[in-house]
């Protein structure tokens, strides 16, 4: 049987095969990728240099987070670390999370506890905590961590170690994710695996890689040097993803991202379960993609094509399809493993795959129709327009015309 270059049979097995390659290659790239960051990722507990005692100031942002910050504060408070200081930013809470924070700071000198009432114009709320805690801050290194966070007693021991040794002056610890369900679970992972692909957090270390940077709100560790060089959260005022765009301005201020695995010295439940998780993405889908329409219709269009395509194969006619579909699936279910997922639950959150992607693209594009609809974002019973969260501060120096409170 002879073909010509038109043969619409040619055609068709042309584009196929160009599909099964786009697929197969696109899950390898993806798990290297994940290979490159996670293989060589250092363990927060085996770091166990000697070092001298810098003083840390931990700065502990909270807006209503009275069911989670008295056992946050307390996992600091009994740091083995001896030269800390720990300081409680109360944002304009409506529940007893001020109240907490101030018997704590009454029952340990380590604690001191500042009220905000007042949100300047141009600031988020989590952006301008963080500032006030600069400026009280006395530290050598600055320690950025949210409010349902609980650490190991060593954690701050070793991180200092380990940032005496490796000369690190930003370090991101990655902590366990307490999880409840499997939909959860494979919902948080996925996340995982879509965070790894967006910012190469492998290269972040790299400073020549401008591209490749990462932050972690339970974990910004940061030198005083590096946060005042990149322009401290004034540069950041603005910016919904404060932790990861705190990893990117120190990139481009030169200073390169360590990334530690903290899995066995600090857990965080992101969120409460499968659904409210999928809230958490909606707020935070579309300025993730900086509020770009064209993205958000690229990342359906990739997953459509990429993250979902080898379960659409499995439907396809002939074996080079089924043999693409396998070695897709054993990809993705490596990319689950290597990420620090166990070998079982890989296996479901793989076969969860396709299901969770979907539930993943429709809260992307639900924030991206929510937030254009009403104009900005709604977070801490607080509204933040459209106008404010697209400013990129160009100049730290003139990045606002704030002024720091007197009621400390």
């Amino acid at each position: 049987m002879e073909f010509t270059p038109f043969d619409p049979e040619l055609r068709t097995f042309g584009v196929l095969s160009l599909l099964f390659l786009y697929c197969l290659g696109g899950w390898l790239i993806m798990f290297l990728r994940i290979l490159l960051t996670y293989r060589n990722m250092p363990v927060l507990s085996k770091q166990n240099y000697p070092h001298h005692a810098p003083l840390v100031s931990v700065i502990v942002p909270a807006c209503n987070e009275a069911s989670n910050i008295a056992k946050t504060l307390r996992s600091l408070i009994i740091q083995t670390y001896p030269n800390v200081e720990i300081l409680a930013i109360n944002d304009r809470s409506s529940d007893e999370t001020g109240k907490i924070m101030r018997q704590l700071s009454q029952e340990s000198a380590r604690l001191r506890y500042l009220e905000i009432e007042q949100l300047p114009d141009d600031w988020l709320g989590k952006n301008h905590a963080c500032q006030k805690g600069y400026e009280l801050a006395k530290g050598e290194y600055f320690l950025f961590t949210d409010a349902d966070v609980t650490f190991q007693p060593d954690v701050l021991e070793k991180t200092v170690a380990y940032a005496a040794h490796a000369h690190a002056e930003h370090i991101v610890t990655y902590p366990k994710l307490r999880t409840e369900n499997i939909f959860e679970y494979a919902l948080i992972a996925l996340f995982g695996m879509l965070f790894t692909w967006k910012f190469n957090p492998g290269e972040a270390k790299n400073p020549k890689n401008k591209t490749a940077y990462v932050g972690v709100g339970a974990f910004n560790f940061i030198s005083r040097r590096a946060y005042e060089t990149l322009g401290t959260h004034r540069r950041l005022r603005a910016e919904v993803a404060d932790d990861v765009m705190l990893g990117y301005y120190a990139k481009q201020a030169g200073f390169g991202t360590h990334i530690l695995n903290g899995y066995d010295k600090l857990s965080v439940r992101w969120r409460e379960g499968f659904l409210d998780t999928l809230r958490g993405i909606e707020r935070s889908g579309f300025p993730g993609v900086n509020y770009s329409w064209l993205w958000v219709l690229a990342g359906v269009f990739g997953s459509v094509f990429g993250l979902i395509l080898p379960y659409w194969l499995l439907f396809f006619p002939g074996l080079l399809a089924k043999i693409t579909a396998a070695i897709s699936f054993l990809l993705i279910w490596l990319s689950y493993v290597t990420l620090g997922n166990p070998l079982g639950k890989s296996a479901m959150a793989t076969a969860l795959h396709p299901f969770i992607t979907i539930a993943f693209m429709y809260a992307l594009v639900k924030s991206a129709v929510k937030i254009t609809m009403e104009g900005g974002v709604w977070w801490r019973e607080t509204f933040y327009p459209l106008e404010l969260l697209k400013q990129k501060v160009a100049n730290p120096s003139n990045a606002s015309s704030y002024q720091t409170s007197e009621e400390f």
